[in-house]
């Protein structure tokens, strides 16, 4: 899995990984943030394993991805993927995403 970051679009500084929890919706996410201005890609749903929240709660770095759950994974390599290409939401379901 290719786990390289680009920079922040906004002010150069440099991404992490994140997990975050919608106590809204209930939901587990994957997405990527800056370090500097905290700009934030769009975050992809998953439900992550005990194992992954313990993962999850050290500091971040592309070294904890391969102790993850295929899930989980597969979603931080989606938020991986828009955060790289900069990809603008465009599906409803997509947008729903970014609002929660």
């Amino acid at each position: 899995m290719r786990d390289e970051l680009k920079p922040c679009p906004f002010c150069s500084g440099d991404a992490e990984y994140e997990f975050s929890y919608s106590g809204y919706s209930h939901k587990n996410y994957a997405g990527v943030r800056c370090k500097r201005c905290w700009a934030k890609g769009p975050k992809f749903p998953c439900e992550f394993s005990v194992l992954d929240w313990q993962v999850g709660g050290r500091p971040w770095s592309a070294k904890c991805l391969p102790e993850l759950s295929e899930a989980a994974q597969a979603a931080f390599a989606q938020a991986r993927d828009a955060w790289n290409t900069r990809k603008i939401l465009e599906s409803e379901d997509e947008k729903s995403l970014d609002n929660t």
